[in-house]
């Protein structure tokens, strides 16, 4: 299979560019000349002049590459999911909203996070209206989500604060006004959260609860 780099060349318009499971999608099939060191240079350096990137999508085809090649076409980007295969160091994620000043949707699975990424995401990306962690590993405590996020609207944590309590539910109702949220295993929640969620967020237009213990038989019976 031949290199990326070419359909990026013959289209400079390109702004959505979505890889994930596609291991050899940046390969050339013989003979690969490295750049800098880097035999994905000839796809880094196309895409390097592409600024019109508003959706991206990472996976396994994107795993050697550094993001911090990128941060030239990553100027536009407002939607972007980090799937298994390519991991971000906590200083990239950290970065995001650097380098994606506009970034309004982040998508985060089998990523290492920490309090410092979440906390400086919801801080300095000022457009972030979605944020998504799903199975995600590392130190995540409610430190996290102590900070005011008003443009937040879309919230799923799937399996990743099961330390969550009701007190932390009430802290996010007063630092986001929510349209959907999701938790799954979030086992600590009980008979009261029912009422946080309703009278923190009335205008919830979706809300999903996955093994969050009493909380879910109360909103399947209800």
């Amino acid at each position: 299979m031949v290199s990326l780099a070419p359909v990026i060349q013959r289209n400079c318009k390109l702004n959505c560019l979505k890889t994930a499971g596609c291991c050899s999608l940046l390969l050339q099939c013989a003979n690969v000349e490295h750049i800098n060191g880097n035999k994905y240079g000839d796809f880094l350096q196309e895409l390097g002049t592409t600024y019109c990137l508003e959706d991206v999508e990472m996976g396994w085809g994107f795993c050697p590459i550094r993001i911090e090649d990128l941060v030239p076409s990553f100027s536009k980007v407002r939607k972007m999911k980090i799937g298994l295969g390519t991991s971000l160091a906590e200083n990239v994620l950290c970065a995001l909203p650097m380098i994606c000043p506009f970034l309004e949707s982040l998508i985060l699975r089998f990523q290492v996070i920490s309090d410092r990424v979440v906390r400086r995401l919801l801080e300095s990306a000022t457009n972030l209206q979605v944020l998504c962690l799903h199975y995600c590993l590392g130190s995540l405590t409610s430190f996290s989500f102590q900070t005011k996020a008003p443009a937040l609207r879309v919230l799923r944590l799937h399996w990743v604060t099961s330390w969550l309590t009701n007190d932390d539910l009430t802290i996010l109702t007063e630092n986001c006004n929510l349209a959907e949220l999701s938790l799954s295993g979030c086992k600590l929640l009980d008979s009261s959260s029912q009422d946080i969620i309703s009278s923190g967020w009335p205008n919830l237009a979706l809300l999903h609860l996955e093994v969050c213990l009493t909380a879910v038989l109360i909103m399947t019976i209800e």
